[in-house]
């Protein structure tokens, strides 16, 4: 059963989880440090996607000391998407925060996207993503790898707040107007819940276990002709393991990029084939030429064929977009969710 505030907050923070519990804590700490939110009222909601509930025991200790609510979700069935749907369902704030429990905001994030979404009447505020690496393995990795590295886990835009986001273009020079190409994704993102969610399955279930479920709930708001922009000053900070600072890693996350921008406009209500088949007539192009430069550099230049080849990667994910393809990136098993309250609930 669900436990509701009994005021209605201006702002529910969405948090899914999964095993992770230091960086829970310290994310859990940094939103209680966040500034010039007077007048604002803001809940947290953490979605425990862990079938043993290991996050309870953190998320409790954070409600004892914690300033804004917090409630307890657990979804233990497999898969991001039901995580997400979970945490939406839960949210009781008119506006929905989402951040990734290996992200810290910075002090005025929250401010910011709010600052954003009342300034250009947006239904959606995307920020800036930028990466925290372990200083032992980038003092090893030698200046073009940690530039590769950088370039690699950062989404950010040089454009100014206010831009439209809009989905990657196939030619974004011959657009009459500028766009922010930033990932439309859940990691930094502010939405007007009652103008974005119609359901209580935003976040299709069925791609739970391989990702790009965001992605395509954005397309589809894009589509909607929803207001989506970018504010410049909502920084968060992602923490970045050394497990995927690899070659591997970035080849196979550039795949599933890949597969994603293929996949998703055919996953709409109304399928966008000809966006789909643009992409992978692309893919064609970045598969033979980044294939080509790859071999050419890897005999005297191994991070520049390394990095050919993420974009030879990208381009036959776009290729290979179809189910059968499609590696498993999320998901235990589990059982129906069940929401609980801890320390912080009985303040609301």
């Amino acid at each position: 059963m669900q436990t509701r505030s009994v005021v209605t907050p201006d702002v529910s923070i969405v948090i899914a989880t999964f095993n992770r519990m230091p960086m829970l804590r310290r994310l859990l700490d940094r939103c209680d440090g966040l500034q010039e939110l007077d007048g604002t009222s803001v809940e947290i909601i953490v979605v425990d996607n862990a079938p043993d509930q290991s996050a309870l025991p953190t998320v409790n200790e954070a409600a004892g000391r914690n300033r804004f609510p917090i409630r307890y979700v657990s979804e233990p069935r497999p898969g991001i998407s039901h995580a997400r749907n979970t945490g939406v369902v839960a949210a009781c704030g008119r506006m929905i925060a989402f951040i990734d429990d290996d992200e810290v905001p910075s002090p005025l994030w929250l401010r910011h996207l709010l600052d954003t979404q009342r300034r250009f009447d947006a239904d959606v505020v995307f920020g800036p993503v930028l990466p925290e690496f372990p200083a032992e393995v980038m003092a090893d990795a030698g200046e073009k790898r940690r530039s590769w590295f950088e370039a690699a886990f950062t989404q950010t835009s040089d454009c100014p707040t206010g831009t439209a986001v809009a989905p990657n273009q196939l030619m974004p020079n011959l657009m009459p107007w500028p766009i922010c190409r930033r990932p439309m994704a859940t990691n930094n993102a502010l939405l007007v819940k009652e103008r974005c969610i119609h359901s209580d399955t935003p976040f299709r279930p069925d791609l739970g276990r391989t990702g790009g479920e965001d992605s395509l709930f954005f397309l589809d708001l894009h589509y909607r002709r929803c207001r989506l922009v970018w504010c410049a000053e909502a920084v968060v900070h992602e923490f970045v393991p050394a497990e995927r600072l690899t070659e591997t890693f970035l080849l196979w996350r550039r795949f599933r990029d890949g597969q994603i921008t293929g996949f998703t406009p055919m996953m709409l209500d109304r399928p966008r084939v000809g966006r789909t088949a643009g992409w992978m007539l692309a893919g064609l192009a970045q598969l033979g030429i980044g294939g080509g430069l790859a071999l050419a550099f890897l005999p005297v230049d191994r991070v520049r064929a390394a990095r050919y080849g993420t974009t030879a990667m990208t381009g036959l994910g776009k290729l290979l977009w179809m189910k059968p393809f499609r590696r498993r990136a999320y998901g235990q098993s589990g059982r129906r969710a069940e929401t609980r309250p801890v320390g912080a609930m009985s303040k609301s």
